[in-house]
Parts: structure tokens; C-alpha cells; sequence
């Protein structure tokens, strides 16, 4: 019998509206930052199917996210308002 590689997940806790920016980690897949027009941008563990860390905009729609190379940094950039750069606590990357 041949093993198949998973390639499709439903993560829990998704957002609550629309997803504007899926990014996965530069240098593994496990990690996945998502923003959102609920005002969230979201960093799951794709393998252990759990929410890491997640941090808000003040009600204003997150239209992209990205990771900085080595993985210690998050950008978002809201509708109004200057990019955000993040380094949550929760990064054990």
C-alpha cells in the first residue's frame, strides 16, 4: 500500500470573515499566517492543527501578512493605517 502525503487541512479556529493573505513559514510548511477582513492576523501550527498566537488591528480589515525571513518577525498591513511589524511571544519557531 502506498503512504500519501496529506495536502489538504481544515485548521481550527479559522477566521470569522474573509481571508485576504495565506502565507506559509519561508523555510517549513508547519507554520501558516493568515489575515483577515475581521481585523486578525492569525499564525497556526498546521501540524498540531492549533492557533499559536493571533493579534488585531483595531477594527480595521487586515488586506495582506508576510513573514520576515528567518521567522522572528510578522508584517500585516491593515485598510488605514501604517504596517505592523510583530514579535509575538508565542513564536517558538
Amino acid at each position: 500500500m502506498t503512504e500519501t502525503t496529506r495536502t489538504e487541512f481544515k485548521l481550527n479556529n479559522p477566521p470569522s470573515d474573509g481571508i485576504s493573505s495565506v502565507k506559509f513559514g519561508p523555510n517549513s510548511s508547519q507554520f501558516l499566517l493568515v489575515s483577515s477582513w475581521d481585523s486578525a492576523v492569525r499564525l497556526y501550527d498546521v501540524n498540531a492543527n492549533s492557533l499559536k498566537t493571533k493579534y488585531e488591528h483595531d477594527n480595521n480589515p487586515v488586506l495582506d501578512c508576510c513573514f520576515q525571513v528567518s521567522c522572528k518577525f510578522s508584517f500585516s498591513k491593515p485598510l488605514l493605517f501604517a504596517f505592523r511589524i510583530v514579535v509575538p511571544s508565542s513564536y517558538r519557531i
